[in-house]
């Protein structure tokens, strides 16, 4: 008999898909940067996305991509694709799926891999099968999350009433965890006015009040400024030339988080204690080293979103 060498066995890692969704306006797409660390996603003003994008975790620091049509048919592959052509490829009315492969870092689950999935929101009309693909993540079993992201000024709208009223249905269905797959990240929390507005109030109860009338109890909100968060990881990564020009842009928002007790979104965030217990070790690390970047990073609220998807994922470890 021949004697199975077990350093070659391949072991197939569970896929955890997060299926990132939202109506125009709330920020998706530079959430989903802040997440990766790195401006890939079109953000510009006006941007809305019209493809699917599929970033599926490799711990390549390199970002390949295949390009699909509607025929699910290569078009092209790029070798290291960057954020001007995602916005070409946004654009194109050939292009109907992007599938890239890279190192989404706050992820380090063995047995996991993790896939990003960005799609047109449910208000989309640019094709029909995309409202479709968005609805599949509602009916999808426990083993993949569905991160709904909120514009925190402008919570009652048609077409996001619409598609909560979905969400309720699907988490009236199923057990505990198949409704904590659902986060709520309510986010553009930076635009609140430090004296005119209560974060707390305005925004936190707000939301669970406006969360509760369409029929979804307990919900699992995270509240985050994902713009800074984005700008404060391009910081930490950025080459000698870029680093001044970003601390210069981002000076004035890192300070608004750090100054003001209300704008430590990490507070508000419902976590296990074991997460919960990282994020008061890095944040009590970053004040004793008086590290203010660090210190608006974790303020941002995209540390404890990084936990929670974490947390769950370990749930299949």
């Amino acid at each position: 008999m021949k004697k199975i060498d077990n350093n070659n066995i391949l072991y197939k890692k569970k896929i955890i898909d997060v299926n990132i969704i939202a109506t125009m306006s709330a920020g998706k797409s530079t959430l989903i940067n802040s997440l990766l660390g790195k401006k890939i996603l079109p953000t510009h003003a006006g941007a809305c996305t019209a493809i699917v994008t599929k970033i599926e975790d490799n711990k390549d620091d390199i970002f390949r991509a295949i390009v699909l049509d509607k025929n699910n048919e290569e078009i092209v592959r790029y070798s290291n694709i960057n954020y001007k052509d995602m916005k070409y490829l946004n654009n194109s009315n050939k292009v109907s799926e992007v599938d890239i492969k890279g190192n989404i870092s706050f992820i380090n689950c063995e047995n996991i891999t993790l896939v990003l999935i960005d799609t047109p929101g449910p208000d989309s009309d640019i094709d029909e099968r995309y409202d479709e693909i968005t609805h599949k993540a509602l009916d999808n079993s426990s083993e993949s999350i569905v991160l709904f992201v909120m514009n925190g000024g402008m919570l009652n709208n048609n077409s996001q009433k619409s598609f909560l009223q979905d969400i309720a249905r699907s988490m009236s269905v199923g057990g505990k965890q198949s409704k904590e797959r659902f986060i709520f990240v309510v986010n553009k929390i930076d635009e609140y006015k430090v004296d005119d507005d209560d974060i707390e109030k305005d925004v936190l109860e707000g939301t669970r009040k406006f969360l509760k009338q369409i029929g979804i109890e307990n919900p699992n909100i995270f509240l985050v400024s994902a713009e800074i968060a984005l700008g404060i990881k391009r910081l930490k990564n950025a080459t000698s030339d870029e680093k001044q020009e970003l601390l210069d842009e981002y000076k004035y928002k890192m300070n608004k988080l750090n100054s003001n007790v209300q704008f430590h979104l990490e507070k508000y965030a419902k976590l296990p204690a074991s997460s919960q217990q990282i994020i008061d070790k890095e944040l009590e690390a970053a004040i004793k080293n008086d590290d203010k970047i660090e210190q608006a990073l974790i303020h941002s609220g995209i540390r404890s979103l990084e936990e929670a998807i974490k947390n769950y994922c370990f749930r299949f470890e």
